[in-house]
Order: structure tokens, then sequence, then C-alpha cells
């Protein structure tokens, strides 16, 4: 099933918003855990 241009641009747009929230996730994590190593 070949879906048209528009839509696969939105799964584009919505998949690099997720993965760019997830990045942050998994920073923010890291962070946490170096500050709770530090402390």
């Amino acid at each position: 099933m070949v879906a048209p241009s528009t839509r696969s641009n939105e799964a584009a747009e919505k998949t690099m918003t997720n993965s760019f929230f997830f990045l942050g996730l998994v920073l923010f994590g890291l962070n946490s855990l170096k500050k709770v190593n530090l402390v």
C-alpha cells in the first residue's frame, strides 16, 4: 500500500519528533544518573 506524499511527510515529521523526544529523555536520564552518582 502506497501512502500519499503528504501522509508520508507527516509520518516522517512525527517520527523525527518522537526520536528527538526520546533523545531528550535519554539525556535527562543520564544527567540524573550522573547527579546521583556524584552525591
